[in-house]
């Protein structure tokens, strides 16, 4: 029958594509590999294992903010959706429309990115005072002290985009996932990177559950699917969604661009008589030298 047929040449698809990952484990380091995983993926598609295919692409993971053990158990969410529909037009944050998106953060992503924001915040709002403290505690022992004060300083003013001397929740998920990232290369390096390769890759490359972990591991304020994807975007030279050792080592090795940063403030973005429009997403793939160079 015809959904036999259908359901055999899935079947063949996926054994195709598992020999083409153990092929990919066996020739080292190279990119040829996922090249030939490429030609077998649209295969795949023409064959009929479109289904096979587009489960692959919508890799998905539930947010997940990570959870000082000091502050006990994390509380339940007392927010609602309703206060979500508040954020996005107060703050302008992007809806990822479908599971094949990749911009924009669910309902869900937002609701875990607040629990960070509400450790820090008082009334809605982080002062410096409580952002210093929290960055000193974060990166000492792993920069020195004299970088660290310009650090603090450079970050508070990314994350203070209007200079209002204070940071509210649009200006914090802007600026979050950079400081995140800046904070995680730095530990990488100290670590070593081919070390820290070697821990979460899988037959010589990452993938997006695999990022997923490190974030998670390297206690990123919230690690989320849409923002996996945004890693896996600055890192993966070719585009082939496979994060080689040489990809990695490249992304560790770059500095954050830090005037890459694009917070939606409440203040700053919302207009009279209309939505305040989506804030652009940043560039991660940027290698400028950070603006602590200048403060020297």
């Amino acid at each position: 029958t015809l959904s036999a047929s259908r359901t055999a040449r899935n079947m063949a698809s996926a054994a195709a594509m598992l020999a083409a990952r153990r092929v990919a484990g066996t020739v080292g380091r190279r990119k040829a590999a996922p090249a030939g995983l490429r030609e077998l993926r649209r295969s795949a598609v023409a064959t009929g294992g479109f289904a096979l295919h587009a489960a692959e692409t919508r890799w998905h993971e539930r947010p997940k903010a990570w959870e000082d053990p000091a502050r006990g158990p994390k509380e339940d969410c007392r927010y609602t959706l309703a206060d979500v529909a508040v954020w996005r037009a107060d703050f302008g944050f992007a809806r990822r429309q479908h599971s094949l998106a990749q911009l924009g953060y669910t309902d869900d992503e937002l609701l875990e990115w607040r629990r960070p924001f509400d450790a820090l915040a008082k009334d809605n709002r982080i002062s410096y005072p409580a952002f210093e403290e929290f960055m000193l505690q974060k990166y000492r022992g792993t920069v020195e002290d004299d970088r660290l004060a310009s650090k603090v300083r450079v970050f508070w003013l990314k994350f203070d985009k209007d200079n209002s001397n204070y940071v509210d929740f649009g200006e914090f998920i802007g600026a979050g996932l950079l400081f995140d990232i800046d904070l995680t290369k730095e530990k990488i390096r100290l670590e070593g990177i081919e070390e820290v390769f070697a821990r979460y890759a899988e037959d010589g490359f990452m993938t997006e559950p695999h990022f997923f972990k490190l974030m998670c591991d390297f206690r990123f304020f919230v690690a989320t699917a849409t923002d996996v994807r945004k890693l896996i975007q600055a890192a993966d030279q070719d585009g082939d969604g496979l994060v080689s050792l040489s990809d990695f080592v490249q992304w560790a090795e770059a500095d954050v661009d830090l005037d890459s940063i694009s917070c939606s403030s409440r203040r700053s973005r919302s207009r009279p008589g209309g939505t305040a429009s989506p804030p652009p997403e940043p560039d991660l793939g940027q290698t400028i030298e950070p603006a602590r160079s200048h403060l020297k």
